[in-house]
């Protein structure tokens, strides 16, 4: 009778121990798939950024285009359709703190802004073509 109950003592912690694996197993794989907390909330704000940067070079393209129609003339840079009143004081800097860029290559004008990194010329760049005469 007692090797009965030991064998059944033995088989119950066995199932006890399986299931406390089970559970850190379960527990250590749902907080490897939760994203940080700080990432997921930087990330959300590096993407809301770059999106308000996106919407900033496209109403400065507007911008661009209404001065052109107006003064006959491409503007020389974002500082003279703020200057003029095409576009409200302060909108020189982008999202992330750094000056947007009016520049001409060609018959083609770029409005850029560096991206969240900072620097120009770098993938996350946000960049805004159009075609000029």
């Amino acid at each position: 009778m007692r090797i009965i109950l030991l064998i059944v003592a033995v088989i119950a912690i066995g199932m006890a121990l399986d299931w406390v694996r089970q559970a850190q197993q379960e527990e250590t794989r749902r907080i490897a798939e939760t994203p940080h907390k700080d990432n997921y909330i930087l990330g959300n704000l590096e993407r809301g950024k770059a999106d308000a940067a996106k919407i900033s070079l496209h109403n400065y393209k507007q911008a661009f285009m209404l001065f052109r129609i107006n003064k006959g003339t491409n503007p020389p840079s974002i500082q003279a359709l703020i200057d003029e009143n095409y576009l409200p004081a302060g909108s020189e800097k982008d999202p992330f703190g750094q000056l947007f860029e009016l520049k001409y290559v060609g018959r083609e004008a770029m409005i850029t802004s560096p991206g969240a990194d900072h620097v120009r010329g770098t993938p996350d760049d946000l960049i805004e073509r159009f075609v000029v005469d």
